[in-house]
């Protein structure tokens, strides 16, 4: 059970991060822009 957790919140944890670079892109787009 532990693991699936760890591996789950590893994923979310990633996604989070991917998201918040594309948001971090899309800003810095808008600010050149």
């Amino acid at each position: 059970m532990n693991q699936r957790i760890d591996k789950t919140t590893g994923g979310i944890m990633i996604a989070v991060a991917v998201l918040f670079d594309a948001v971090n892109a899309g800003v810095f787009r808008l600010c050149d822009y």
